[in-house]
């Protein structure tokens, strides 16, 4: 039987009345409010992460051994990739990475409230950038793939013609889905191609860069390493997003140059990645950056492609369209889940 129609049978004092629909509203907030729980957090127990606080830190993480207003912070990634907290306040001149998985999964970040990032000059920075591919040199041999970010892939490995055998060895293609291919002695190496869909959903990393290779048979004609391809970032927030004097980066990492350019190629630079952002508002001032460029090509090697980066906001603000991005493009909706 209905709640409504037992009290049509047996009525109920007004008072009992008011304390149960009290009651109601009290344990279902986001319901009686109609707020909208952007990240799937909004009842969970969640603690704050203070990037000046380092007892805030996830378990695992390095960065400031006391209470700090800049530093280099690496957050550890849990076995899903998924970080969870109550707000996220980074205010100083930090720069903040992940360390990957076990899995290399994207980075995912649930926010119940709001999100503050801002630098003390231009610019703070939160990254999940792909490496660079190393330099070729004759003490250290030909130049391997760079790691990508968190989510995304290496790039390829470095060649050399084999001292005194005329035989052609290609450097090593980039690996992911638009991987690209390696050098051989008439073609240059390809860079990344970033493969994710508009929507972000998965969220995909960046492809890494084909390595170079040599075309001539001395010691030093030693091709460089690819770029490793740019991480996959996405933060939901619940509350605003507010981005001052700070960039958000998923670019892919620059291709290792040659040993000698006379004889041999270098990497080319791995794809940008991905970055997507929700948020209830957004509000920027200063400089507010976010950039998913492809990594810059090395001697003689090819370009990569940009990465795709996507902004949602539940309202309706002009500060979302005041972001410097790279690539230009930018894409604005309602916020889903």
């Amino acid at each position: 039987m209905r709640f409504d129609d037992w009290c049509g049978k047996h009525p109920v004092p007004l008072w009992i009345r008011l304390a149960l629909v009290c009651l109601l509203a009290a344990t279902t907030p986001a319901l009686a409010q109609g707020v909208v729980d952007l990240c799937g957090c909004a009842r969970d127990t969640l603690t704050a992460f203070d990037a000046s606080d380092p007892q805030t830190y996830p378990a695992g993480s390095t960065g400031c051994a006391s209470a700090c207003k800049s530093g280099t912070i690496m957050l550890a990634l849990p076995p899903d990739g998924v970080l969870r907290f109550s707000r996220i306040v980074v205010d100083g001149a930090f720069t903040i990475s992940f360390r990957p998985n076990a899995a290399n999964t994207p980075v995912t970040v649930l926010v119940a409230g709001d999100v503050l990032l801002r630098g003390a000059t231009c610019c703070g920075t939160l990254t999940v950038a792909g490496s660079s591919g190393a330099a070729a040199t004759v003490a250290r041999g030909v130049g391997v793939g760079g790691n990508g970010g968190p989510g995304a892939f290496r790039g390829g490995r470095g060649h050399g013609q084999p001292v005194g055998i005329g035989a052609l060895t290609p450097g090593g293609n980039g690996e992911g889905p638009g991987g690209g291919w390696g050098a051989t002695t008439n073609v240059e190496a390809i860079g990344g191609t970033f493969t994710g869909g508009p929507d972000l959903q998965p969220p995909t990393g960046g492809s890494g860069g084909g390595g170079g290779s040599g075309f001539g048979f001395e010691p030093a004609c030693l091709g460089g390493g690819g770029g490793g391809g740019g991480g996959a970032l996405v933060i939901k927030a619940n509350g605003r997003f507010t981005l001052q004097d700070f960039q958000i980066v998923a670019d892919g990492g620059p291709g290792g140059e040659p040993a000698d350019r006379t004889c041999a190629q270098g990497g080319a630079g791995g794809s940008g990645g991905a970055i997507r952002l929700v948020a209830r508002t957004f509000v920027t001032s200063g400089t507010a950056r976010l950039s998913a460029k492809g990594g810059v090509p090395a001697y003689r090697a090819g370009v990569a492609t940009a990465g795709r980066i996507r902004v949602e906001s539940v309202e309706k603000t002009g500060s979302a369209e005041q972001f410097t991005t790279e690539p230009e493009e930018i894409r604005v909706f309602g916020a889903t889940n």
